[in-house]
């Protein structure tokens, strides 16, 4: 999932790129090094080393989201859709290939890599909640 709210923007610096998965199956090596930031029932964890963006949950949902660029390669990821469009900055068009929704509806599906579902799936998923295109 690709989100444009202008949180993400700012934490990243730009759009981000998200994967997620059951807070279940998702097991830290070590967890140390991560600090958490809580707002607005989120919860955002950082490397309190170097600073970056890792993890983005809501609070009771059943997934965590993991910050794509932060996965060692090959991840198996594919591209999934773009969230918060409206939210999108001036400065960047988002391309036509990936579905886009205007807001966060459906956001918990992200980035879906083999395992997850198709990319089809989701860009099917993501037509029946927007109704049409972006313009943005």
């Amino acid at each position: 999932m690709f989100c444009h709210c202008s949180r993400c923007r700012r934490t990243h610096g730009h759009f981000a790129a998200y994967t997620a998965c059951a807070r279940g199956d998702l097991e830290l090596v070590e967890a140390r090094g991560l600090r958490w930031f809580v707002s607005d029932g989120r919860r955002r964890g950082f490397c309190a080393e170097c600073g970056a963006s890792v993890f983005w949950e809501r609070e009771g949902s059943p997934t965590i989201s993991i910050s794509a660029g932060t996965l060692d390669e090959p991840t198996g990821l594919n591209p999934g859709r773009h969230v918060f469009t409206a939210d999108a900055g001036d400065y960047y068009e988002i391309g036509q290939t990936t579905p886009q929704v205007e807001t966060g509806q459906g956001a918990e599906r992200g980035l879906s890599s083999a395992a997850a579902g198709s990319p089809r799936d989701a860009a099917e998923d993501a037509s029946q909640e927007r109704g049409q295109k972006s313009s943005k």
